[in-house]
């Protein structure tokens, strides 16, 4: 199975890397990027100090990593459903892709 690029998806590509840099779109961004971030720091503590640290303190390291994960996945599905959104909306309104909405 071969994969081909065409125009018409260099230009989808392009259109939701411009809607993904929109302002709101990209602090959707960094949040789950710092979320995914802090995950992984957690579990490197608990790699780290893992016969060190009380079993109270893994507990609430873990839980807080969990935390971390799920708000990854929230903030992510968000902002693929931002971008999604703002791109079939302005298919099917004819707006051009140049075009900026206000959000």
């Amino acid at each position: 199975m071969s994969i081909i690029h065409t125009e018409e998806s260099d230009q989808r590509a392009r259109e939701h890397r411009e809607i993904g840099n929109l302002p709101a779109n990209r602090r959707i961004k960094i949040a789950a990027i710092i979320c995914i971030s802090l995950c992984f720091l957690l579990l490197v503590i608990q790699l780290y100090w893992f016969f060190s640290l009380p079993r109270t303190a893994m507990l609430i390291i873990r839980g807080c990593t969990g935390l971390a994960a799920i708000a990854f996945a929230v903030l992510y599905a968000i902002w693929i459903y931002r971008i999604n959104h703002t791109y079939i909306r302005r298919r099917h309104s004819g707006t051009h892709p140049g075009r900026r909405d206000p959000d």
